[in-house]
This record gives C-alpha cells, sequence and structure tokens, in this order.
C-alpha cells in the first residue's frame, strides 16, 4: 500500500503532466471498487471506502453507489457531478446534486481530528511523505483516543472549516443521528447547499432530547480567519429546564428562565461572526427570540419574594402563571426584552427592559391590576439585584398587543419578527437553485 500511496502521490504532484492528460484525452467508463483503506499523513481517523460504483464520461460523474467511513461516522452518496473536466483543469464551478444518507454522523470527532490535522500539517510542512507516515504512525495513541471519544477534547482548541471556492453542490440530506456539541439530533433530514464558499441547510427537520426542531441554518468561511454564521429555528414545545441543561448559552441571554418550570413554544433567530477558534464574537451578534408558554411555575425564590412583597400580593397567592409570551432582540451589546404581560392569580403584570451581555440589568415591573403599582429592577448582575418603586411605565393592560401578546413599540411594528424574516430568507437565498 505504500508504494501504491507513492506512485498516486508522485502523479498527483505533477500537475503539469495531470493537465496535460485531462486536455488531450477524454475519459469514459466505469469503476467499480469495493472495499480500501485510505491513509492521510496528518487526519487522524482511520478511514475506509467500503464501496465506489461510478459512471464517468468527460466531464460528468455518474455516482451510483459510494461509501466510506471516517471514524464513527458513516456516509452513502448517489447522484450526478458536473464541469469535473473545468473544474480540475480551469477552476471553474464544480456542479453537483446527491443524495446522503447516513446511519451516524459524529461532528464533535470529525471537528477534532480536523483540528488535529490542521496542527500536524502546520508543523511537518518540511517532512517529507516517509516522516509524515512515520509521524502518524507514532501518533495511534492520539488516534485511538480521537476513535474512542465522542466528545470534543478541551484541550484541542476548534479551528474554522473553510469552504473549498468554486463550488455549486446540493445534497438531500437523511441522517438517523448526528451528534453535535452536547446535542443528539435525531431523524435529521434537509437540504444542504455549498456554494461561493458557503454551506446552508434549508427546511431541516430534526428530534433532540428536548423536543422536536425545524431550523435554517448558514456558515460562510473564505479564509481561516474569520466566518459569519446564521441560525433560524422553531420548536413547537420544549421543556424550559430541559432547553437550558442542552442550551446553556441562553443562561447569558436570558437568564430569568432557571426561574421557570413548564413547556414552551420557541422561535430564535440570530446572525454572528465567529473567530478563527469558532467562537462567537459577542459584540457581532444580532439575535431574536420569541417564547409562549401557558401554565408555567415560577419557581420560589428570593427575587420573588421580594417582588411579591414590594408590590403587595397576598400571601396566598400561586406561583403559577396562566400564560406568558416574551420577546426580545439582542445587538450592539444589549438584550432588549420587549414589554410583555403576565397573569398570575388575580394580578396582571407588565414587565420589560434592558440586559447587557455583561450580566448587568435594568428591568421595569409594573402591577397593573388589581392596584397600579411599579417596580425597577437592576443590577450588575442576579447575584446584585436592587429593587425601586417607581411610576408605572406601561398605560394599562388593554394596551394593543401585537403576535404573541407583546405589546406594540411606538413605531407599530414588531422588529423581532422582521429580524427572524430576513435571517430565513437570506439563508434560503443562499440555498436556492
Amino acid at each position: 500500500t505504500d508504494s501504491l500511496y507513492h506512485l498516486v502521490m508522485g502523479v498527483l504532484e505533477k500537475e503539469d503532466v495531470a493537465d496535460e492528460f485531462l486536455k488531450k484525452f477524454k475519459a469514459t467508463g466505469n469503476i467499480y471498487l469495493k472495499k480500501f483503506n485510505v491513509r492521510d499523513a496528518y487526519f487522524p481517523l482511520p478511514m475506509t471506502v467500503r464501496r465506489v460504483d461510478l459512471d464517468f464520461d468527460g466531464d460528468t460523474l455518474d455516482l451510483e453507489n459510494f461509501r466510506m467511513r471516517v471514524g464513527r461516522s458513516a456516509i452513502t452518496l448517489n447522484g450526478e457531478v458536473n464541469n469535473v473536466r473545468r473544474y480540475l483543469l480551469r477552476g471553474r464551478t464544480l456542479n453537483g446534486n446527491l443524495n446522503l444518507e447516513s446511519r451516524r454522523i459524529d461532528l464533535n470527532q470529525l471537528m477534532r481530528a480536523y483540528t488535529v490535522a490542521n496542527e500536524r500539517a502546520e508543523k511537518n510542512k518540511q517532512l517529507s511523505a516517509d516522516a509524515n507516515i512515520e509521524m502518524l504512525e507514532s501518533d495511534s495513541a492520539i488516534d485511538t483516543d480521537i476513535e474512542s471519544t465522542a466528545e470534543v477534547d478541551s484541550t484541542t482548541q476548534a479551528s474554522l472549516i473553510v469552504i473549498p471556492k468554486n463550488m455549486n453542490l446540493s445534497f438531500n440530506a437523511d441522517v438517523d443521528t448526528v451528534l453535535v456539541s452536547n446535542m443528539k439530533l435525531i431523524d435529521f433530514a434537509g437540504r444542504v447547499r455549498v456554494k461561493d464558499q458557503a454551506l446552508s441547510i434549508a427546511n431541516l427537520s430534526t428530534s433532540t432530547q428536548v423536543g422536536k426542531m425545524a431550523m435554517h441554518l448558514s456558515y460562510l468561511c473564505k479564509d481561516i480567519k474569520s466566518a459569519d454564521a446564521a441560525l433560524a429555528l422553531n420548536m413547537d414545545s420544549v421543556q424550559i429546564g430541559e432547553l437550558v441543561t442542552t442550551l446553556p448559552e441562553l443562561n447569558s441571554v436570558m437568564p430569568m428562565l432557571r426561574s421557570f418550570k413548564g413547556s414552551v413554544a420557541c422561535e430564535a433567530s440570530l446572525t454572528a461572526n465567529l473567530d478563527s477558534a469558532m467562537n462567537v464574537v459577542l459584540p457581532s451578534v444580532n439575535a431574536g427570540v420569541w417564547l409562549k408558554g401557558d401554565d408555567l411555575v415560577l419557581l420560589d425564590g428570593e427575587t420573588f419574594t421580594e417582588i411579591a412583597k414590594m408590590l403587595m400580593f397576598s400571601k396566598k397567592t400561586e406561583n403559577v402563571i396562566d400564560s406568558v409570551s416574551v420577546e426580545l432582540l439582542v445587538k450592539n451589546n444589549e438584550i432588549e426584552i420587549y414589554p410583555f404581560m403576565v397573569s398570575m392569580d388575580k394580578y396582571r403584570l407588565g414587565v420589560g427592559g434592558t440586559q447587557g451581555l455583561d450580566e448587568s440589568f435594568n428591568y421595569h415591573v409594573a402591577l397593573l391590576k388589581p392596584v397600579r403599582l411599579g417596580l425597577d429592577v437592576y443590577g450588575k448582575d442576579f447575584d446584585n439585584i436592587k429593587f425601586k418603586l417607581a411610576s408605572v411605565k406601561f398605560k394599562d393592560s388593554n394596551t394593543k398587543i401585537g403576535k404573541g401578546g407583546v405589546l406594540i413599540r411606538e413605531e407599530d411594528f414588531n422588529l423581532r419578527s422582521i429580524f427572524h424574516k430576513n435571517v430565513v430568507k437570506s439563508i434560503l437565498e443562499k440555498n436556492k437553485e
């Protein structure tokens, strides 16, 4: 196998020879291969091509069956790829329409392996092919470790994945299980497109440990320094506790979620920049979230007790919220919570305010029924909460409301809803033919 490796690599390295061959000859025929291993000097996971069955005619590849396993991920591809000669000779766009099926794709393992491969390549640019193979074999302990765990090693810094140029590929994806971060996506189905150095997934449907999810997302990356990401999702019913556990990032955006127990519907959208280590650049975050729930339990705590005391709630007041609908926007390092109504026992309250991504906050709580009282709740973080009686900032509980029971702003339109629609539209534009 080493001799074959040297032979193939030798031919591929001589670009002039390969170009001349493609210019002078029109290749037609078919290829059928079964079960062979692929070795790479840098990539640490074992790769096995289980089957290749394709026909080729000049510029077109008709892929009848391609099956490959990388670590714990396995894929099956079939479909057609066009413009192959022009792509190889002149850098023209490679077009393709393919079907992708898999029982499992472990993105955690693949992304960790990709990062390790990049680190090895950077350290060994001057080594020969022989030295690279020896290095690969000597690092078998690392490879075994990567294969034996589905979690990304916290000591391995993630890196951006650059999307190749001159590709226009579509995949109808159908995957039984996708592992990503601490989420397990079941029955993952959607349309994946690679175009203009962007990867987009439209009309994605999947089930997670917190509920069913419909999603659109995109990832644009042209170099290893930065990337742009966008996401829009809908969930009909999700337990708040499980949502916060699965997506701990929500704690920084909506820390008040920890005070509730019950099931809510969720609509969310986000755009953000990523740095070279795939970290979200917080000042770049723009996001909108809508949560709606009925019969939620407000967990007893010092904050609720103090608010109830200052607003003169009855001691017999039940901590069950009949219904709540919350919308918020994230922009300029600040979270704006649109005023919303809460019904609790015989009381009707309006709540709204702002919160910084540094955890500072400034909310106003207005008791509108049966009496009118106002309360400012503020502080540098939720461990240092201050309270102050204030005049009521909301007119009354019958103020004109918009989608989900949200108080309309003076402009008489809902910015959160408009932002969500624009994010969806942008992703669908990237994903269309």
